[in-house]
């Protein structure tokens, strides 16, 4: 069963789907450069998957775009860019200034850290 259901999905997929025509790349070619699996931009533009925040960082760095153009396209990040975010808790503003001034492998391992409490979270 396809989780292309929504905009943004579709949004995504006909994005890549462009660049790599443009680019003369295979989905394959677009996975193995950007350092992903060989099947994670088909699983994406067929919707056999949804993107997540790594896979979408290293397709925007590879293609040299913005990561939020991306997080944007793929529905994960409102259309203010983060810009209006109200946190209120001091030690979240805190916690997250600092994991904003580490080095961006350090940053991304805390990124999926985070990323894998929320879903478990969820899913509780």
């Amino acid at each position: 069963m396809s989780l292309m259901k929504t905009k943004k999905n579709k949004e995504i997929a006909d994005f890549l789907t462009r660049r790599c025509r443009e680019m003369k790349l295979s989905f394959r070619s677009l996975s193995l450069n950007a350092g992903l699996s060989p099947s994670t931009v088909h699983n994406i533009v067929s919707g056999k998957s949804r993107p997540n925040v790594l896979s979408l960082n290293a397709i925007a760095d590879y293609l040299e775009v913005k990561r939020t153009f991306l997080w944007r396209m793929a529905g994960l990040l409102g259309d203010n860019n983060g810009e209006d975010l109200n946190i209120v808790d001091p030690r979240v503003k805190f916690l997250f200034a600092q994991v904003d001034k580490m080095p961006d492998n350090r940053k991304e391992f805390i990124i999926r850290v985070i990323e894998t409490v929320i879903t478990n979270m969820k899913l509780m």
